[in-house]
């Protein structure tokens, strides 16, 4: 395996700033449970009623890495090409962490889904949807996230733009793939290249009208014994991770505050580190959070405890909504949620002087649609 960039051909010069990848700079932890929770939320296995997200912090050398002799050279090539302010930071630091015997790297893994679907080929595959394409979504159109936006979240949680891929379908398939998402430089051979380079196989005339394409490996043994997969679902690995010590706090606030109606519902459950988070603790884990900065979920949550109102509306169909009045500091606001649970954004009523607190879930099929 080895990592290679497409040639520029004439085509438009790549820079550091991926409007992709700068819409999720930031609250890096926040963003990436975020789009990872949902997809995995959104494509939970036939008999499945819970789907389960593990976020593991690891460390790897960089020999364990495949395609990271040809990372470090990239990197040298996009500092000498560039000259800015800001990649020239970028790189410089980059370089110097490509040059440690320790890379972290953040582990994310799904089970109780379908795994990713489709060759590399498939531009209706769910594996062409992730890895092959920017601005393309192959969900369904129940399903969340269907611009194809959030995918680009683990590449803003990189320090070196740097993403593997690892998939087992139901029916055994299994893909690996590492895509760099860097900046237009010259290659080995002196051209320009494209500022997207795939890790994995090259086949220089395999593609659609005998065009190349950059392939996953599809022989699991084939595959570095620790990028491996065992059960159907998907492993995403963020290499060089940006998050500092805090990372585990960020990532469960960020989980409570966009997944706690999932994971009341029994839907979705995680695991950060060491800490599980379900049905069985969301109480608890709330608890613990109240006080924190921008965390609201406990108004929300407090709703859940009664019985809901169930009506059949005009335009979404089938909805529930639960409601609460118990304390003077709620926000006056509704959690509105699709069927999968995840929270979109919170309604406010125009005028009502009742403090008060809300969940919202739409049920319907063509409600979830809309």
């Amino acid at each position: 395996m080895k990592l290679m960039f497409p040639e520029l051909g004439g085509g438009k010069a790549q820079g550091l700033n991926d409007a992709g990848v700068e819409n999720f700079q930031g609250a890096i932890d926040v963003y990436i449970s975020r789009e990872c929770g949902q997809n995995s939320g959104d494509a939970p296995r036939e008999g499945v009623n819970t789907v389960r997200l593990d976020f593991d912090r690891i460390t790897m050398h960089p020999n364990e890495i495949p395609g990271f002799d040809q990372l470090r050279l990239a990197l040298k090539a996009s500092l000498e090409k560039w000259k800015g302010k800001d990649e020239q930071k970028f790189f410089k630091e980059a370089i110097e962490l490509a040059e440690k015997d320790s890379i972290s790297i953040l582990k994310i893994s799904d089970y109780g889904t379908t795994g990713l679907w489709g060759d590399d080929l498939d531009d209706r595959g769910r594996w062409f949807g992730l890895v092959k394409s920017d601005g393309v979504s192959n969900k369904e159109d129940t399903a969340g996230g269907s611009f194809g936006i959030g995918k680009s979240s683990p590449y803003a949680a990189s320090r070196f733009r740097t993403v593997f891929y690892g998939t087992r379908t139901e029916d055994g398939s299994v893909a690996f793939q590492g895509v760099s998402r860097l900046v237009t430089h010259k290659n080995p051979n002196g051209k320009l290249t494209q500022g997207t380079g795939y890790i994995g196989e090259y086949d220089p005339h395999g593609g659609e009208g005998g065009e190349p394409v950059f392939r996953a490996i599809r022989n699991n043994d084939e595959i570095p014994v620790a990028f491996q997969r065992h059960e159907t679902g998907t492993d995403i690995w963020v290499i060089g991770y940006r998050s500092g010590e805090e990372w585990r706090d960020n990532l469960i606030k960020s989980i409570l505050s966009n997944f706690w109606p999932a994971i009341h519902r029994g839907t979705i459950k995680f695991r950060v580190g060491s800490e599980n988070i379900s049905q069985s603790n969301l109480a608890d884990l709330i608890g613990l959070y109240i006080g924190e900065e921008d965390f609201e979920a406990h108004h929300y949550y407090k709703a859940v405890l009664n019985q809901p109102i169930k009506k059949t509306l005009k335009h979404t169909g089938s909805a529930e909504l639960y409601l609460t009045t118990t304390t003077p500091d709620l926000p006056r606001a509704v959690c509105m949620v699709r069927s999968a649970g995840m929270r979109i954004y919170d309604f406010m009523p125009r005028s009502c002087r009742v403090p008060f607190s809300g969940l919202f879930i739409c049920m319907d099929k063509d409600g979830n649609k809309l």
